[in-house]
């Protein structure tokens, strides 16, 4: 009885290890997207890049949330593809919520040096009436 259930537990721990890591594959098709988009760019081909410059940003929001630098920088891919076509209106929904998940990031602390070197840290030109 004891050899059985060891020899269950072995073989659902390997049916587990050998199992496709979802995490890992997902991280490389997100990967697979952003090459994708800097091949495109790469070549001039920046306006048939856009429409996958607009998924990435929910690829990465799928793989690791919208709180995160990674999220931000993923949203400055198509404001920079927008801005190379002279798109400035496009671009700035992108702009806009990248620059609102840096500044949620700021601590405190990091505010109070940035406006100590005299980088106003406040949304008062995106959000009249806020500080």
């Amino acid at each position: 009885m004891r050899a059985r259930s060891w020899f269950a537990a072995l073989a659902i721990g390997l049916v587990i290890s050998c199992w496709p890591n979802q995490s890992i594959a997902q991280a490389s098709e997100v990967e697979e997207l952003h090459q994708r988009i800097l091949a495109l760019d790469s070549i001039d081909q920046t306006f048939e890049a856009i429409p996958l410059a607009k998924e990435y940003p929910a690829a990465i929001e799928a793989h690791s949330g919208t709180d995160n630098t990674d999220h931000a920088v993923a949203l400055d891919i198509p404001v920079d593809l927008h801005i190379k076509l002279g798109c400035f209106g496009e671009a700035e929904p992108f702009a806009r919520r990248s620059l609102a998940i840096r500044e949620a990031l700021l601590t405190p602390d990091l505010r109070q040096r940035a406006c100590i070197v005299g980088i106003p840290m406040t949304q008062s030109r995106l959000h009249p009436g806020t500080r």
